[in-house]
């Protein structure tokens, strides 16, 4: 039910994705020359009264859109003026004497022509002035861009000098603040002060007092014990600055509570940010320097954010902006030198340099009075960093709580429960699920790096037309955003087979009366009917035209029949086999010379485990194509032959009575019942050196066929010993014949004395 529930969203997206297109009226020139003309006037009065920035991203994606309707225009038209050019063509020349209305609807055809070729010349007019007024706007951007960047103002340097010259006048050549800081002091504020003080100060010292006697006082130990330490010492602290606030508060005085709230907020959080970057540590080199920068960024963005540059005189708030932007770099590389010295972070030595001026591009430029580039760069440099700072955190999080899910205890078991996992059950798609993590977040640290660079809507106007729209390759559109979503409904809509299909098996079928190779059979078609499916919505949301589909795959039927032949092959005989059940998960199997267990049948291979627990695939078409026995096929009841011999002089009938008395009295042997004969001895033959007989029986498991034929061996051995009943073993009499006389004869030349 979780994984369904997740899944939701994505099929909503995909059918969203699906239904969202909407043709664009086949003839709208009407309107379009008129929309052209109030383009090109409004873009004449930009050079006098300048655009803001969305009205002027948000003309580009209108011009964008124009271009595009355009560019339709002009491939309708070509296609119509083929139309009309194979209808001239079937018309064929005129002739003398033809028929009248066939000369008449040949000047039909002739007139149509001539309209579409004005039809597709004003329709190329209409896309190449979309294409100059985009580079227009670009232009136009660029150069207001450029000017932005290049206008300066009153250096930070002098802002301080003068700050200081008025205040030693007493202030007296100071400018006033464009508003005036008011609040009231009155009975509201008090009374809430004296609450929080009374509430806040008993609350934080006791709560304190606790986490300390709770936790322990040295080392580092776990996670939980040092962020308990931190959080005791700080919290009497941020219940001090917390009374201020509320006091403030209650008079209206957001300037100034403002700053405090901002320094209770970073002591709440810095234990956080320490814990991060100190790995679990309470106490590292890196902790102080990332503390101090964490509380100036946020102190610096709380006062940004209630516009102080409103309620001080202007050289005031510039020696304020001085002072910030002087902390700003020093802290971060304080802390980049801190980490760089780190073994797990040493690749960060290699970009020492360009790091270096990369923090100081900012503050200097603010400092030369350069505003505008300053800020750029500021909040560019130092919001990649936090960006990629922040993200990585949150990939480094997802893959622990994923690691800890695939073998950890607690919470991550109860969840492997919900899920429908056993303990040492490997969850399949945790691989898949951080990939697309990855791919989610890099995305949205795509997005983050456009606002911290404050690209304007205008720049992201392609971005966002090749994102939605698509691009061209060929005759073939290409939307990277379906190609997302499509590759994410197919991962979510496997995991989602997988997990179906081990509900299935685990539970919903196991109560059933379906026996095992049933069930084998409705879980790999249900999953397989699953992933086709998707597939299906997959090809759709990817907005794939299945008339083009269908040709393509009459095409590809050729080279099916050639080069993937034996696959098709075994994809059907796997479906036979999953339909027509001839061979089951369990079954006892010999194909060829493979003889052992059969532990999984999927659509291209049947998975075999022998004996010796080696584990054989043998192709689908094999096991409908040649002869397999199967042991167990209707039921598990098996015949097993057990040989014996005795020596000559037996009695017989004795023999038999014995083993047949062995057979009954065995647990597994079938007596008359279940419609099998019952135990029987044959006398088979007179042997060399024995009487040789056979011992037939059936037993109700097959599957146990050689512990029961090795039980019976065992007490025909001991019932023959007791009862004086010989086995014997061959014996052989070998007549060595005497040496034949062997005959003297002469030399031909006698040796000479």
């Amino acid at each position: 039910m979780m994984r369904l529930l997740f899944l939701l969203p994505f099929l909503l997206l995909s059918f969203a994705l699906t239904g969202a297109e909407s043709e664009e009226p086949r003839d709208w020139l009407e309107t379009a020359d008129r929309a052209l003309d109030a383009y090109k006037k409004e873009l004449k009065g930009w050079d006098l009264d300048p655009p803001s920035d969305a009205r002027v991203g948000n003309l580009y994606r209108e011009i964008l859109e124009f271009k595009n309707s355009a560019d339709a225009c002009v491939d309708q038209a070509k296609l119509d003026q083929e139309s009309a050019k194979g209808k001239a063509e079937a018309l064929g020349p005129s002739t003398k004497g033809e028929d009248p209305e066939l000369g008449k609807r040949r000047r039909e055809i002739t007139n149509e022509q001539k309209q579409q070729e004005r039809r597709l010349a004003f329709c190329r007019l209409l896309s190449l002035s979309g294409i100059e007024l985009q580079s227009h706007i670009q232009q136009f951007r660029q150069k207001t861009f450029s000017q932005e960047l290049g206008t300066r103002e009153t250096p930070l340097w002098k802002a301080v000098s003068d700050s200081f010259q008025a205040l030693a006048n007493g202030g007296e050549n100071l400018p006033p603040a464009q508003r005036p800081l008011q609040f009231e002091l009155g009975w509201n504020s008090t009374s809430l002060g004296i609450t929080a003080l009374i509430i806040l100060f008993p609350l934080a010292f006791g709560l304190r007092g606790w986490l300390l006697t709770r936790l322990k006082e040295k080392g580092d130990g776990p996670r939980g014990y040092s962020l308990g330490r931190m959080y005791a010492y700080r919290l009497p602290w941020v219940a001090g600055l917390l009374v201020p606030v509320l006091f403030l508060y209650g008079a209206g005085a957001k300037p100034l509570f403002a700053p405090l709230l901002a320094i209770a907020a970073a002591l709440l959080l810095s234990p956080l940010m320490q814990l991060l970057i100190c790995r679990s540590k309470e106490q590292c080199s890196e902790g102080l320097p990332v503390r101090t920068l964490f509380a100036l960024i946020l102190l610096a963005a709380t006062l940004h954010l209630v516009r102080v540059h409103d309620y001080l005189p202007e050289p005031i708030y510039l020696s304020l902006r001085a002072l910030v932007l002087l902390l700003l770099p020093v802290l971060a590389l304080w802390l980049f030198n801190r980490l760089s010295r780190r073994e797990d972070m040493g690749l960060l030595d290699a970009f020492r340099k360009a790091t270096i001026l990369a923090l100081l591009a900012g503050p200097t430029a603010d400092w030369l009075g350069y505003r505008n580039l300053g800020n750029l760069l500021l909040l560019g440099v130092y919001g990649t960093a936090t960006g990629a700072f922040l993200f990585w955190q949150i990939y480094r999080a997802a893959s622990s709580a994923l690691l800890r899910l695939e073998g950890g205890d607690g919470a991550a078991a109860r969840f492997r429960q919900l899920l429908g996992y056993a303990d040492n059950e490997t969850i399949q798609g945790l691989v898949l699920i951080r990939q697309a993590i990855g791919a989610l977040l890099l995305a949205a640290f795509g997005y983050w790096l456009l606002r911290v660079w404050q690209i304007s809507p205008a720049d992201t106007a392609v971005i966002y037309d090749i994102l939605f729209n698509g691009f061209q390759i060929g005759a073939v559109n290409i939307v990277p955003l379906r190609l997302l979503v499509a590759g994410l409904t197919f991962m979510v809509l496997w995991v989602f087979a997988k997990w179906l299909r081990r509900q299935m098996h685990d539970r919903w079928l196991m109560n059933s009366r379906l026996d095992a190779g049933a069930r084998q059979s409705i879980v790999t078609l249900t999953g397989y009917t699953v992933i086709g499916a998707g597939l299906l919505v997959v090809l759709s949301i990817m907005g794939a035209d299945f008339q083009n589909l269908a040709i393509i795959a009459g095409a590809l039927s050729v080279g099916i029949g050639f080069g993937l032949q034996n696959i098709v092959n075994n994809f059907v005989s796997g479906l036979i086999l999953l339909f027509e059940r001839p061979v089951r998960p369990g079954d006892w199997v010999v194909i060829g010379g493979t003889e052992g267990y059969v532990k999984k049948i999927s659509i291209r291979y049947t998975l075999i485990q022998t004996f010796d627990r080696a584990d054989v695939m043998v192709p689908n078409s094999e096991l409908i194509s040649h002869q397999v026995t199967n042991w167990m096929l209707r039921d598990s009841i098996g015949r097993v032959i057990v040989p014996v011999g005795v020596a000559y002089g037996t009695d017989t009938e004795r023999v038999k009575e014995t083993l047949l008395r062995i057979a009954n009295a065995h647990p597994m042997v079938i007596g008359k019942s279940h419609g099998v004969a019952s135990p029987n001895v044959l006398f088979i033959s007179f042997g060399d050196s024995c009487l040789n007989f056979e011992l037939r029986c059936f037993i109700r498991d097959i599957d146990k066929r050689y512990s029961v034929r090795s039980d019976l061996l065992f007490a025909i051995e001991k019932t023959f010993r007791e009862a004086g009943i010989e086995i014997p073993y061959p014996q052989r009499v070998y007549h060595i014949a005497p040496p034949l006389p062997v005959e003297k004869t002469p030399p031909e030349h006698p040796l000479p004395e």
